[in-house]
Parts: C-alpha cells; structure tokens; sequence
C-alpha cells in the first residue's frame, strides 16, 4: 500500500487539503476522520449531537499534532435536509474528499407495518436524500478541485436484500447505482471526480458488538482496507466505481453473484430470521432456537450485515423509537 493511499486528492500545499465526513461522531465515520488526519487531511467533522462532535475534534488533534479540524451539526434525518449549511465549508476551504458515510437502520427487524412513518422517513431522508443533496452541493466545488472523490456508502444487502430490512436494503440498492449513475456522468463530462461507491458487510462497532473475526473485522481494519482500496492502481489513476474492500466480504459477493437468484434469497431468508430471533431473544431474556445453520463465506452473512455494519453508530435520536438505530449523532 502507498503511504498515502490518498495522494491524488492532496495536491495544495501541505496542511491545506481537507476532507469532509459525515456521520463522523463514532464507529466507522469517526475512525474514517481519525485515518484521513493521519495521512494528513484537515477534517470537517458531521454529526448531530454538539457535545459528540466536541469530542470527536478534540481526540484528532490530540492524537494527529498540526491537523486542523471543524465540526458541523446538521440533523440528516431532518426533511428536508439542511445541507445549504455545508455550503460556506465548500467555499471556504480546499476539500478534495467527501465521506457519505452517513445512515441509520431498524435494528430489531421489523415488519414494514411495525414501523412508523416517522421512522420509514428518518430513513429514507438519512440515507438516501441527505447525501444526494450533499452530493449536490459539493460538486460544483469538487469539480473547481480535481482530481477530488466522493465516496458513498452501500452495503452487501445490495446484493442480497434482507427480509425485515426492507427500506434500509431498497436505500443501499439506490446508493449504489446513484454513485454508479454518478461516476459514468463524471466520465462523460471528462471530470476528474472519482465517485466510488463502498459497500461494507458486518463490521465491529458500537452498533455491531465483537468478537472481531474474518467476516467482521474491527472498524479499524475495514477503513484502513477501504482507504486503500482507492489508491492509483498499475493501470489506472482512478478507482472502480463500486468497491467491496474486505476480501472476505468480497468473496461472498463473488458468491452471490454465481448462485441463482432463488438460492440466494433462501440463504438470505434463513440467516435473517435466525439473527431476528437471536435479536429478540437478547431483548426478552429468552432463548430462541435458530432456523438454519447454514453461515456461508458472507452470501448470507452479506443480507445481513446492513442492519449492523454499515457507516456509523449513535444515541438513535433520529428516528425515536426502540426499532430505530441511529448511525449518525
């Protein structure tokens, strides 16, 4: 790995490239804003809760000397979102890197009835229109700062959409061909700006608790893995338009992509239910006998792993209720 995976996109002077990640306050977005400063990114941290985004600012600097960071609290479950506030960022300082990492989830599988309409909202706005629209207002300054990369957050419930997640994977499947669409739209108007979409599977954070293991390893690790994974390559200064950095998780969607469609629902039924049972059971102190025992290199594990792994985890305060889990704060 070059020792700065990134270094296409820090090319003003040293201490004047900037990165922007949203949903930045812990798990997957805070260590994202922790490695980008450690390869030398000024960074704009995102979150919604002030007292978070505090600390988040004042661990980089005490662990990264000379980076400079911002911290801005915008609501993206808010509809419609605030994102116009970003805007004074864009035209101030030289950000060459967006993290959409931003995303909440239901975390306790329910049926789409169950769920409120608050909370269908909070997640279709939270991952789906708060990062187009951001997307919308950091291109035209990206653009003015090639070569410059947005990257977006899907998952491997893109592949194999779960059960019980029904809004969550249609929001992941819609990230990926937006950065897709994007990406082929930055090529036809001869733009240096890399659009990648990243599609992570079960990772270790504070919504998915350890052991880490081969198919979910530590958020660390994974970012580390993802950053690389954007590096220039022998043939090309550019990164694939859609990444699954984890070499475990990658070989599950190699899987998937050689199972019929009806085999892979199945191992996508059984594995969910067998997590939905799990999950209830934690909540009412019983144990649940599970429905399969079939746990394969991430085909299955892959539908599942949305609900727990993708972007970053909070307080849930953006879709209140005991359904909803929130991966921005």
């Amino acid at each position: 790995m070059p020792s700065n995976p990134l270094r296409r996109y820090a090319h003003y002077a040293k201490g004047e490239n900037w990165a922007l990640v949203t949903g930045a306050t812990n798990g997957m977005g805070e260590e994202f804003a922790h490695q980008l400063a450690g390869l030398g990114f000024n960074v704009i941290v995102h979150g919604r809760n002030e007292t978070k985004l505090t600390s988040v600012k004042s661990a980089i600097e005490s662990k990264h000397s000379g980076i400079q960071v911002r911290t801005i609290a915008v609501d993206a479950s808010q509809l419609p979102p605030k994102v116009s506030e970003f805007k004074a960022l864009f035209e101030e300082l030289n950000i060459t890197v967006l993290i959409n990492n931003v995303g909440i989830v239901s975390q306790n599988y329910p049926l789409l009835e169950e769920e409120t309409e608050q909370e269908i909202l909070a997640q279709l706005t939270t991952n789906n229109v708060f990062p187009t629209l951001l997307a919308s207002v950091a291109l035209p300054h990206l653009k003015q700062r090639q070569p410059s990369l947005m990257i977006n957050m899907s998952s491997l419930g893109s592949w194999a959409p779960a059960p019980y997640l029904s809004p969550y994977s249609g929001a992941k499947a819609y990230n990926m061909y937006f950065s897709r669409a994007l990406y082929n739209e930055m090529a036809c108007e001869k733009q240096q700006v890399d659009i990648v979409c990243l599609a992570p599977g079960q990772v270790v954070s504070g919504m998915n608790e350890g052991p880490p293991t081969t198919m979910m390893p530590l958020a660390e690790k994974w970012v580390a893995k993802a950053l690389s994974s954007v590096a220039p390559g022998f043939f090309s200064k550019r990164p694939a338009p859609v990444i699954v950095p984890w070499g475990p998780h990658a070989w599950g969607v190699r899987a998937m992509e050689w199972m019929t469609r009806s085999m892979c629902d199945n191992a996508v039924k059984g594995v969910t239910v067998d997590l939905r049972n799990k999950k209830r059971s934690e909540k009412s102190g019983e144990k649940v006998q599970t429905t399969s025992t079939t746990k394969t290199n991430g085909d299955a594990n892959a539908s599942t792993q949305p609900q727990k792994a993708d972007q970053t985890e909070s307080e849930g305060t953006a879709a209140p209720s005991e359904n909803t889990a929130a991966d921005h704060s």
